[in-house]
């Protein structure tokens, strides 16, 4: 099975040059031979339940997890390309050998479909050696896991391509071996790449976590790589996952700065705040009246006049980029409802203040009367994905979560046994699964599992064997929730702040829940 490659790369491979000059680089501890401890790791390999690629369980062994070292007198050609002229390959060929009896004939097809995707939408052609051929890659099935040579080797020996069947047949593998075999390298290594992924270091396994480890497999080329001037992109097939080389599922080693991603395995970052704050993220305020905590608190006294609701940035808090983040999602709300996010003015008497300490994501619920409560907490770089602004932003607009809606029973069931032990109080539960039967105002807007202010099935779940939230009626999303505002969340703005309710709007919303589903998605758009 071929996986199409991202359109990033496929632009690149169509530019005149395919990498760069070469850099020199320290290898670590990394193996020059086959392993055939990766060998054993990928034989035990399946894909329905490993969720990361094949290619990335040579952590350790090869450099980067997939690519083989030439030998030590070549290790400075190591780079994008090594060296831009004698590493690409001639006109666009790349002749290849599939040696005798190392696969069948559907994984030939399999090799030979992922070589069809840069065919036809590339100038790259791989072909068939012919006695002529000087240099060409050797295509084998030994036993040692996924990997390949960078760029064209002039010892040809060293033009090599191992595909461990049928783990490395899987989930783009090939096509992301063959890029190698291009002289491309890991999206992570481009120079740029701190500005878009943080790496965390204390999530890789203990033995993994030598400045050796760190230096070989999550190293950026500073100097000579050529980016072309594409844009990061982390949807590249060349990007590692979130979870290459962590230890569990519970903290990834890559974290994206600017991508609102739909890797579900981790909870969204204002979930972590559960047995800390009110429903996960709300602050209380220090004198917190009960009464007042619903969809929209107290109708009068905690909605931003006229729409307005004014912001200060902590100083020193953030940097421009994160700011920019933050007025992006911002403008969300300026592009599809009434409300506007303005900075403060030295005559604003009640504004909020947007902080980042390190005490996780969280936020006040409607304007607060005392200014000093009406806060917004966003520790980066975890609270500027995945929705997480905007979610909190909600909150700051008055909002709580979707199951706290005084008709949520009919949607969704709780299984209190799937929470973390620690959890499993009557208090915890009351705290932060509690749904509010009085005094909270709905609109007559429907139930929505994918509002942005839905928890995910597992949220304060003590593994993802078991959800905590559980659907009643048919949901065909994988999880709760959105990284954006719903139909069903603008709506529910509009009727609180901006005049007449948005009642035109809300016509098309109600009328859009009687049609198909495909219908609704394109009402959902706009």
């Amino acid at each position: 099975m071929a996986a199409s490659a991202s359109p990033s790369a496929l632009r690149t491979l169509l530019t005149l040059g395919l990498v760069v000059a070469g850099v020199k680089h320290c290898s670590g501890q990394t193996y020059r031979s086959e392993s055939a401890e990766v060998g054993r790791l990928v034989q035990e390999y399946d894909s329905r339940y490993y969720q990361q690629p094949a290619h990335e369980l040579g952590f350790g062994y090869y450099y980067q997890g997939d690519i083989m070292l030439p030998t030590p007198r070549s290790q400075n050609r190591l780079s994008l390309s090594e060296e831009q002229t004698s590493t690409r390959w001639p006109n666009a060929i790349v002749p290849y050998y599939i040696s005798p009896k190392s696969f069948k004939p559907s994984e030939i097809r399999t090799i030979q479909e992922a070589m069809s995707v840069f065919h036809t939408r590339t100038c790259v052609r791989f072909m068939p050696r012919t006695p002529q051929s000087q240099h060409y890659v050797r295509i084998t099935s030994n036993n040692a896991g996924c990997y390949a040579s960078v760029g064209r080797m002039l010892d040809n020996s060293q033009n090599v391509l191992n595909l461990q069947t049928p783990a490395c047949l899987t989930r783009g593998t090939p096509i992301h071996e063959l890029m190698h075999v291009l002289g491309f390298l890991h999206e992570v290594s481009r120079p740029d790449r701190d500005e878009y992924v943080y790496v965390n270091r204390s999530a890789l396994k203990p033995e993994y976590q030598s400045s050796a480890f760190y230096d070989t497999n999550f190293a950026k080329f500073e100097r000579n790589v050529e980016t072309y001037k594409i844009p990061y992109n982390y949807g590249s097939i060349m990007h590692y996952t979130r979870y290459a080389g962590a230890r569990d599922r519970r903290y990834p080693v890559l974290m994206n700065l600017q991508y609102d991603s739909n890797d579900q395995q981790q909870p969204p970052a204002h979930e972590l705040g559960f047995g800390h704050y009110y429903e996960g993220d709300i602050i209380l305020p220090s004198s917190p009246d009960q009464d007042r905590l619903s969809t929209s608190e107290d109708h009068t006294s905690t909605i931003w006049p006229n729409a307005i609701v004014p912001y200060h940035f902590a100083p020193r808090n953030f940097t421009a980029r994160e700011i920019r983040k933050i007025e992006e999602d911002m403008n969300v709300f300026h592009t599809r409802t009434c409300v506007r996010f303005v900075p403060r003015t030295a005559q604003t008497r009640h504004y909020l203040t947007i902080t980042n300490r390190p005490a996780g994501c969280y936020a006040s619920l409607g304007r607060m009367l005392k200014n000093s409560q009406n806060v917004l907490n966003l520790q980066t770089p975890a609270c500027l994905t995945r929705g997480t602004p905007i979610h909190e932003m909600m909150h700051v607009l008055g909002f709580l979560h979707e199951m706290s809606r005084p008709d949520r029973d009919e949607h969704i069931s709780i299984n209190r046994c799937a929470l973390k032990p620690e959890y499993q109080t009557d208090e915890f539960f009351n705290t932060n699964f509690a749904k509010h039967v009085q005094g909270v105002e709905t609109y007559n807007i429907s139930y929505n599992y994918g509002s942005v202010m839905y928890y995910t099935r597992y949220a304060g779940a003590q593994n993802r064997q078991y959800p905590v939230l559980e659907n009643l009626k048919p949901y065909d999303q994988e999880d709760f929730g959105n990284s954006t505002l719903s139909q069903s969340d603008i709506e529910s703005v509009k009727f609180r702040y901006c005049q007449n309710g948005g009642a035109l709007d809300t016509l098309k919303y109600i009328f859009s829940q009687t049609l198909n589903p495909m219908v609704r998605i394109f009402y959902d758009r706009f």
